[in-house]
């Protein structure tokens, strides 16, 4: 398990440089979920390997994955899909009130609302794995951690002439 876990270290960290960027209220509560989720385990060994804020990470390889909505999850929060591999032509699918279709390639990572907006990645040639990070609200709720609401950009770096 712990091998298996550092494996990921890397990715898990790039993911987390990226939501604290993107959403860093919610990068602050997951990492305070993190910690707390300890409190309520017999062996911790899991959660200190654990490289990632994200509570939950679905690894999908040479899948074309149909247009779905996440149910377990708030719309406050984001989905961080990492695409890697040789593969050629993959399209991830954001669907609303319209389609939105977008090239998938390796490299590429993606963050949105999968409970506000349906997705999906379309079939493709070569192999190719996604990364897909994201949340369970029990886990933030079992811990006593607060939810956030929607990011808020800073304009901070914004010089004013």
């Amino acid at each position: 398990g712990e091998l298996w876990l550092q494996s990921f270290v890397e990715t898990g960290a790039l993911m987390c440089a990226t939501l604290r960027v993107a959403h860093p209220a919610l990068y602050e509560q997951a990492q305070e979920a993190l910690v707390r989720v300890e409190d309520h385990m017999d062996d911790v060994t899991v959660p200190k390997a654990w490289s990632s804020v994200f509570n939950v990470l679905s690894i999908i390889s040479n899948w074309e994955t149909p247009v779905h909505w996440d149910c377990l999850f708030k719309a406050v929060w984001y989905d961080m899909l990492a695409s890697v591999g040789d593969h050629n032509d993959a399209i991830l699918e954001l669907t609303r009130q319209g389609r939105f279709c977008f090239k998938f390639d390796s490299g590429i990572i993606a963050a949105f609302s999968g409970k506000l907006l349906s997705h999906g990645v379309s079939s493709y040639s070569g192999e190719r794995i996604c990364f897909a990070y994201y949340m369970r609200e029990y886990i933030h709720t079992k811990c006593g951690v607060g939810t956030p609401g929607w990011s808020v950009p800073s304009h901070d770096h914004v010089m004013h002439l």
